[in-house]
């Protein structure tokens, strides 16, 4: 599977701390060392597995969830995606996919079962909706997600430091600070061997002028989510 970025939801107003305990209990193992709280509160407490070997329970995992939702912002809503049941122009993209797709179900149970749907393809270009994405081609992850597997081949521009960190949550600011790194050591690259960096995506991707494009994108893309208030979650 690899690696791929996701933005994580934004905590609404009031909710940045328990947002982020919650996340620090939910992905303990992608924390970075240093950002780690010695003690995640919530519906169960870290010093329990550490000390007893015991995970969550399922009903907890899923209860902290249930939280993480309701006191937070989703990706969807941060690029104003239009949903099926709400809005005019995501209604005319369910009528022209129905019509085009050959779905067995009539229009009527299906628009129902799509009701809330979010439509990305409908939201305007942007660096949150990055080219190099497994949300094309794969639904496990959705298309604001980013292929951060790509940034293997670019040790040579970023480094083992920052590839390394690739794996480890970052909450907003640093995730935009992530993503200003990615940028410098794109632009450093660049200037040290006389290159520019692609305005459009190289044919071939393990090119250095491939490597330098995934790069910049991937420093976009972490400034376009981190400015916004979410934070990097890694899947893998």
């Amino acid at each position: 599977m690899g690696l791929d970025w996701l933005p994580g939801n934004k905590p609404k107003p009031g909710y940045e701390a328990e947002l982020r305990r919650i996340v620090q209990t939910l992905s303990w193992d992608k924390i970075a060392k240093a950002d780690r709280d010695p003690v995640a509160t919530g519906a169960w407490s870290r010093l329990r597995q550490i000390f007893a070997g015991s995970e969550p329970s399922k009903a907890d995992s899923d209860a902290l969830r249930q939280r993480y939702d309701e006191i937070s912002i989703s990706a969807f809503e941060t690029l104003g995606a239009p949903r099926v049941g709400f809005d005019p122009a995501a209604d005319d993209w369910a009528k022209k996919t129905y019509a085009t797709h050959n779905i067995e179900k009539p229009f009527g149970v299906w628009f129902a079962e799509m009701r809330g749907y979010y439509v990305v393809s409908l939201v305007p270009p942007c660096d949150g909706i990055p080219f190099y994405s497994n949300g094309i081609m794969a639904s496990y992850v959705e298309r604001f997600s980013f292929r951060a597997q790509f940034l293997k081949s670019c040790r040579l521009v970023i480094g083992e430091r920052l590839f390394e960190s690739s794996y480890e949550v970052k909450f907003a600011p640093d995730f935009s600070r992530f993503g200003a790194n990615l940028l410098a050591s794109a632009a450093s690259y660049a200037k040290a061997n006389n290159l520019e960096i692609p305005a459009t995506a190289p044919e071939d991707s393990d090119s250095v002028q491939g490597q330098l494009h995934i790069v910049a994108a991937a420093g976009r893309w972490c400034q376009f989510w981190g400015d916004r208030g979410h934070f990097l979650e890694p899947y893998f």
